[in-house]
Order: structure tokens, then C-alpha cells, then sequence
């Protein structure tokens, strides 16, 4: 099943949702919308995004303005994507690809994984919009982690560019099993 309608007004439906979807492409879309308040882009939907037990895609070369929510599906390739004030989260998947992208977002997690294995996080930029203020005192904007990670396993990240996180730039909760971490540059954190 495929639902997408871009002229969504409502907060909590994504502009696109694929439910059970086998060997799909989305290519050079812009999804989600944005406005600014007080200083600070908000979506205007839930997600730009909602993939669920699906298996088999490639998601290339668009601008995402929310969030991308992948849950229970894999084989996926995310790459090359714009993430303008939007993040990726990913729940109970494995054998995902995350490469290449340039994410900037002031959520609590720009990138996130729980629950899942064999997943590849690499050579992405991951902004996470912080001033370098310290107390952080979560009035200002700023991103918690650049990555998270949550009882995942096999995982490869590597390679990765994060920056202006008021926490730290990879934190890990829970088991973490067989996962290798090597060449992520993580610049402008607050606490490590």
C-alpha cells in the first residue's frame, strides 16, 4: 500500500506512507514542509516519510523537511538525501543503509536505531543545530545526539561528520553487540 498526498494540512499524517511494500524507489521528491517560529523550524506533518514492513528500497537524492520513520523493514538504501531540519529514526530493522546524506535537524536524536542489526551508518553530516551554549537549557535549539543507538547489533558506523550537539555526538543505550565504530569526526558537543 501506497498513500501519499502532499497537500496535507494536518500534523499527523506523513506525505508519504508504504505499508508492506516490496523493490520501491523514491527519487528526487521534496517532502514535508516547514515553518519557522520563534526562531525555530517546525514541521508542519509528522513525518515527510513513514516506511513499514516493507522491503527493498532505495530513497535517493530528495529533500526531506520531517522526519523519515522507518519501522520493521530492511534491505533499505537512504542515500544522498537532504534532511533540512528533519531526522531519521529506524525501529526494529536490519540490513539498512544510511549513507551519504546531509541531515541537520534540532530534535532530540538526529539519526536514530533501535532494535535491529547489520546496519550501515556511513560518510553522512549530521548538524545538530546547537549554539555551544552551555547550560544547555532546552530553550535553545539543539540536538541531544547526532547518533543513537538502542540494543542493536552487526552495526557498521564509520566515516560520518557530526557536529553541534549539545550531548554527545554517538551514544549508545542498552546491548550493543559486534558493532564497529571507526573515522567519525564529531566536532562542537557539549558534554563529550
Amino acid at each position: 500500500t501506497i498513500t501519499t498526498d502532499s497537500s496535507l494540512s494536518y500534523i499527523d499524517q506523513p506525505h508519504i506512507l508504504l505499508s508492506d511494500v516490496k523493490k520501491f524507489e523514491i527519487q528526487n521528491c521534496i517532502l514535508g514542509r516547514s515553518i519557522e517560529e520563534n526562531g525555530k523550524k517546525t514541521s508542519t506533518v509528522s513525518s515527510s516519510l513513514q516506511i513499514i514492513n516493507s522491503t527493498g528500497g532505495l530513497v535517493a537524492k530528495n529533500i526531506f523537511r520531517a522526519i523519515i520513520d522507518v519501522e520493521k523493514s530492511n534491505n533499505l538504501k537512504i542515500v544522498n538525501n537532504d534532511f533540512d531540519y528533519a531526522s531519521y529514526k529506524q525501529k526494529v530493522s536490519s540490513n539498512n543503509v544510511l549513507q551519504g546524506n546531509n541531515i541537520k535537524d534540532d530534535c532530540c536524536y538526529v539519526v536514530s536505531s533501535y532494535y535491529g542489526s547489520d546496519n550501515h551508518f556511513v560518510k553522512n553530516t549530521i548538524d545538530g543545530s546547537w549554539h555551544g551554549t552551555l547550560p544547555y537549557t532546552g530553550n535553545q535549539p539543539g540536538a541531544d545526539n547526532g547518533i543513537f543507538l538502542e540494543g542493536e547489533s552487526n552495526d557498521i558506523i564509520s566515516n560520518n561528520t557530526i557536529s553541534n550537539v549539545y550531548n554527545t555526538g554517538i551514544e549508545t543505550f542498552g546491548l550493543i553487540t559486534n558493532t564497529t565504530f571507526s573515522n567519525n569526526q564529531i566536532d562542537n558537543t557539549g558534554l563529550c
